[in-house]
């Protein structure tokens, strides 16, 4: 454990305390905590405060579509289950889109369309600062 915490960067080197997580970290922090592929995932709720680029969020949501693939949920039934299961709260509009961004993929990947509808997304990922508004409410 001591070896990933010395590759992470420390918050004060990046602008607003910004931490990049490892791709492999986000893998098994998700998977440690039961956010596994399985239709198990679609009794969960997730928020991820300061979801940053999306790490966390992205392979959540793709995690969740494989498990709607599975159960036999079309995409707009899918979609719906990331609307009302799963936010991501972001204190900067530029990385809130890139946040969206990686929702957007990892749900195409598993449900290929060529829709261009994006409102969605903006309730999935929201503008906030997660340290100062309140944030109990945002999943209902």
């Amino acid at each position: 454990m001591d070896e990933v915490r010395m590759s992470l960067p420390h918050p004060s080197d990046s602008p607003k305390g910004v931490v990049y997580t490892r791709p492999e970290v986000v893998t098994n922090c998700l998977d440690i905590s039961g956010f596994t592929e399985s239709e198990r995932i679609l009794e969960m709720r997730a928020l991820d405060i300061g979801c940053g680029y999306g790490q966390f969020i992205g392979n959540l949501a793709r995690r969740i579509a494989l498990a709607c693939k599975g159960a036999g949920y079309d995409r707009r039934q899918c979609v719906g289950h990331l609307v009302r299961n799963l936010r991501g709260v972001e204190i900067d509009p530029l990385t809130a889109e890139h946040a969206r961004e990686e929702v957007l993929s990892a749900v195409a990947g598993v449900y290929p369309t060529r829709s261009k509808a994006r409102a969605w997304l903006s309730k999935v990922v929201v503008l906030g600062d997660y340290l100062l508004d309140e944030v109990d409410g945002l999943l209902g």
